[in-house]
């Protein structure tokens, strides 16, 4: 899996891997299911936060709390995350993380969801291969 890199480091208790849909496609430790929710929040924020700016897209965010500190770089549609024990040190973990998100954006690196136009006919070829793949 992508993550495990990331989930071996020193200090890390979750992370996970985020699609445009907010909908989590990997996830790690105990939490990752609610990093992966957050980290969705987090950057329809900071995508908002950006606009308004004028500042552009954003492309890494940082932020500590009383207890952790999370990690997290937008690339392409996918959101990568990590949340490490607070006084961690986080240069490993935003290596790892830059790695991944290198090799999402490379070709193969994730294939791209198939969306059904509405109305497509049940015999069209897209109609019928998304029904093979149910069964």
């Amino acid at each position: 899996m992508r993550l495990d890199t990331l989930r071996s480091l020193s200090g890390v208790r979750a992370c996970a891997l985020v699609g445009e849909d907010g909908l989590p496609l990997e996830m790690q430790g105990e939490l990752g299911d609610v990093l992966a929710a957050e980290l969705a929040s987090l950057r329809a924020s900071s995508e908002r936060v950006g606009r308004r700016l004028g500042a552009g897209q954003m492309t890494r965010l940082t932020f500590t709390s009383d207890l952790i500190e999370v990690v997290a770089v937008f690339t392409g549609s996918f959101t990568l995350g990590a949340a490490l024990l607070r006084g961690t040190d986080t240069r490993s973990a935003q290596q790892a993380l830059a790695r991944i998100a290198a090799e999402l954006g490379a070709p193969g690196g994730l294939p791209s969801p198939v969306v059904l136009p509405d109305g497509a006919p049940q015999d069209s070829p897209v109609q019928s291969s998304a029904a093979a793949e149910r069964r």
